[in-house]
């Protein structure tokens, strides 16, 4: 096998103007061009041949990866004390101005506009009243509304289990009823009602 060589070339930088009176001429700047000759290698082709490994196939690949991955991970965290810097962080958190002035805005007391507009604003995703229907009220035309909305539904999360069955099986019971005894609960209303 023939092997290449690179040679590297070396151009001059020669000067083209013609200088007056006394020339003196720095041998750097007129260096010539100098292309040394090729030499044929001595080469024989006996040297010994290292082969390179052959690529390993993807799934061995993977594995290699995966199991180097779990040596440096757990390298990585024998040294880690996990409770000390879980612990380092919070103080951390603490200790942060954006954080200490967002506590402190949380602890602010609402103003009653404030608390007026996140009433409407409640009522209006939650219950589902337009802003129409709010203007030209006042917080203690609001209030009353909203807290009525606010209790039925704290009231409907905090059912217990053997209310919500209750409330299942008298939906099924009226679901089941036939006619003739929807017939005769009418009949016992509007004999209430006179």
């Amino acid at each position: 096998a023939a092997t290449i060589t690179v040679v590297p070339v070396r151009v001059a930088a020669t000067s083209t103007r013609r200088r007056k009176g006394v020339v003196i001429r720095d041998l750097e700047e007129e260096l010539t061009t100098i292309i040394p000759a090729d030499t044929k290698s001595k080469d024989k082709g006996k040297w010994i041949m290292v082969e390179e490994p052959k690529p390993l196939k993807k799934k061995q690949q993977v594995e290699m990866d995966e199991e180097y991955a779990r040596k440096l991970h757990a390298e990585l965290n024998k040294d880690i004390d996990w409770d000390v810097a879980i612990d380092r962080v919070k103080q951390k958190a603490k200790e942060d101005p954006a954080v200490q002035r967002y506590q402190a805005m949380k602890k602010r007391r609402q103003t009653e506009a404030q608390a007026q507009k996140n009433m409407i604003l409640y009522l209006k995703n939650v219950v589902g009243f337009r802003l129409d229907y709010f203007k030209g009220m006042s917080y203690d035309d609001i209030r009353p509304i909203f807290e009525a909305k606010f209790n039925s539904n704290v009231y409907f999360l905090l059912k217990t289990k053997e209310q919500m069955e209750e409330e299942e099986s008298r939906a099924l019971q009226s679901i089941n009823e036939t006619r003739t005894q929807k017939a005769v609960k009418r009949r016992r209303l509007n004999e209430e009602v006179e």
